[in-house]
């Protein structure tokens, strides 16, 4: 009667096992890299990384179309890494209330930022926290920097003075 029990018990703890395990295999389970990086393939993945306060820089890994204005709440490097971002349904693509925000591209490939709808600005700040942003080796499509049609960077409220003035260095991009 003892060995009877005793498999069963063996048994049922056995299947309990094999139960829990094939459920925890299933289920999602986000990493956070040690370094602080992170890859995104998606928009869901971008906007995600994008208001974690851990993540210090995001690589795209893929071509990414955003139909939805994008917050940046946090310090971070965006490497578009060859690939471009484009938004179709939005007229602001990134509104910025980090303090140091760069994009660049670290990839021998041309990287893009486009726009598939006119009057759309690619960057809305918010001048208050922001103290410098950088844009590194990027082109834009579907933009005007002399304001017909949309412009690449606008202030979302008028600067009061030049103190408040964040620093903008735009290189390598057209």
């Amino acid at each position: 009667m003892k060995k009877q029990i005793k498999g069963f018990l063996q048994k049922f703890f056995l299947i309990i096992l094999t139960f829990v395990q094939s459920i925890i295999s299933i289920m999602p389970i986000t990493l956070y890299a040690a370094d602080g990086t992170y890859n995104a393939k998606t928009y869901r993945e971008l906007i995600a990384y994008l208001s974690t306060p851990i993540v210090e820089k995001i690589i795209i890994d893929e071509d990414i179309d955003i139909s939805d204005y994008t917050y940046i709440l946090n310090d971070v490097i965006i490497d578009l890494n060859g690939h471009t971002l484009t938004f179709n349904n939005t007229n602001i693509m990134f509104i910025m209330s980090a303090k140091n925000v760069t994009f660049t591209n670290t990839s021998t490939n041309k990287a893009y930022i486009k726009s598939t709808r006119p009057n759309t600005r690619a960057f809305m700040i918010n001048p208050t926290p922001l103290h410098e942003f950088n844009i590194n080796n990027i082109n834009f499509e579907g933009f005007s920097i002399l304001g017909k049609g949309g412009s690449i960077i606008a202030y979302q409220i008028p600067l009061a003075n030049s103190e408040e003035a964040p620093t903008i260095n735009i290189t390598n991009s057209t």
